[in-house]
């Protein structure tokens, strides 16, 4: 099956990176993380925290301003029906024990599709959304019980324009719970997200996901004998859950539905509701993102392939790849 055939090739892929890098340097600290883009725009997390038990290393609050370009908008391995560019500035914050905080706005560019034309071969405009028709904040708590074991939790609240085409607008909050462990040549995590939204005529969004990662860090220091740094974390990701932002994305109406009597209609979109509150295997992902730091600017360029896995009838069911580029200015308190 092509679908089993490009999860076998992706997590090979995965294998292949992890045995060519296995005699590298990995560097010195196990949980080091670098190019986070926020998740609900780049399907990623906040940076990890220091927690404020490892009293050797020195503690400073950090502020971040960054910006990021998207190739194209996706969540839970599901895309707009409509592809776009994204572009999104942000601003983070790092306490010195544990707690971070952040505020993302996004701007959708309009659809790179072809034009639509209509039935007398007119060019169909696409509706006007503002600058930004989204913006998200975020607060979380992450804390190192181990120099190999952490958790955390991650509370993001979502605001989206009426206007706004994409697929996540169905969800305003999004709760999330997470832990990890490095095995030190290989990192494993497991997290939860409850994800809901508001009650509208054709229901509520609320859904459960649960997803499993795979992955490592290689650092490399000096690049080209110089003061910069350079990051490889090559990872794959595996999302288990329902499905029910769709059924507010699509007004309840599923993909390839014919109208017919009053009762067929009403079992269709009940048969399309049952299927969207399913616990299935949403999606295997495979990214690869390379960051380069130097001194207190970093710059990232991050390839993410999709494989969708479970999608409902009449839906976009290929892998594709999303390009994620970001640039981002830190800068540290004395103390």
């Amino acid at each position: 099956m092509p679908i089993f055939r490009n999860t076998i090739l992706a997590v090979g892929a995965m294998l292949i990176v992890l045995l060519l890098c296995h005699n590298m340097d990995a560097g010195t600290d196990p949980l080091h993380h670098t190019f986070k883009p926020y998740r609900f725009s780049f399907d990623t997390l906040l940076a990890k925290q220091d927690s404020a038990d490892t009293a050797h290393v020195v503690k400073h609050r950090k502020f971040t301003p960054g910006i990021a370009w998207a190739s194209n908008n996706t969540y839970q391995g599901r895309r707009d029906s409509v592809n776009h560019y994204l572009l999104s500035p942000s601003f983070a914050y790092e306490g010195k024990y544990g707690v971070a905080a952040s505020i993302t706005a996004s701007h959708a560019s309009a659809s790179t599709d072809p034009p639509k034309k209509d039935k007398n071969g007119k060019i169909i405009k696409p509706a006007k959304t503002p600058t930004f028709d989204e913006c998200d904040l975020a607060l979380g708590y992450e804390h190192d019980w181990t120099d190999n074991f952490n958790s955390g939790i991650l509370e993001t609240h979502n605001y989206f324009d009426a206007r706004s085409a994409r697929l996540q607008s169905t969800v305003d909050n999004d709760v999330n719970l997470n832990s990890s462990y490095d095995f030190k040549y290989i990192a494993a995590e497991a997290e939860a997200d409850w994800a809901h939204g508001l009650l509208t005529k054709y229901g509520r969004s609320k859904d459960y996901f649960y997803t499993f990662v795979l992955s490592h860090d290689y650092e490399f220091d000096k690049i080209f004998h110089s003061r910069v740094e350079m990051d490889i974390e090559p990872k794959f990701d595996a999302v288990y859950g329902s499905q029910t932002f769709l059924q507010i994305y699509t007004l309840g109406i599923p993909s390839g539905y014919v109208r017919g009597s009053a009762a067929s209609d009403a079992l269709q979109k009940a048969d399309y509701r049952n299927e969207l509150s399913k616990y299935v295997w949403l999606n295997d992902e495979f990214k690869l993102p390379v960051t380069f730091t130097n001194d207190k600017w970093a710059i990232g360029a991050e390839w993410d392939y999709e494989i969708p896995q479970n999608v409902p009838k009449g839906n976009e069911s290929t892998p594709f790849s999303v390009f994620i580029l970001k640039l981002t200015y830190t800068f540290k308190t004395i103390n």
